[in-house]
């Protein structure tokens, strides 16, 4: 969803994988984008987790993740601005299970430096 999310600048109303804080943000990151005429293209990306770790009630977990990746943003017209860019993305996922089903959402990300 979020390649998708980032070359479209659209978020689908109820997303699978995602819920709470980290929704807002993520709507709120499109929206400055989609004002600024801004859309990101994933050329490369190699999403890793490195490390997991789930609560004793499993109903939280926290995993982080490491996501070297290159980007190349463009304008609205389709076109190219500047080059691509090499990223290493590390975060530490807050994660939530919703109602009684199997599956965790992201709650929270934190970036880590």
């Amino acid at each position: 969803m979020s390649v998708r999310v980032l070359w479209t600048n659209a978020v689908p109303a109820h997303p699978r994988a995602t819920a709470g804080p980290a929704l807002t943000v993520l709507r709120r990151s499109v929206a400055a984008r989609a004002r600024r005429g801004i859309r990101v293209r994933l050329l490369s990306e190699h999403f890793r987790v490195i490390s997991i770790q789930v609560d004793p009630s499993y109903e939280r977990a926290t995993a982080v993740v490491s996501d070297p990746q290159r980007v190349r943003p463009y304008g609205r017209d389709g076109r190219p601005l500047g080059r691509a860019v090499a990223l290493n993305e590390r975060a530490r996922l807050e994660l939530r299970r919703l109602g009684s089903g199997m599956r965790f959402v992201v709650w929270k990300v934190t970036p880590i430096k």
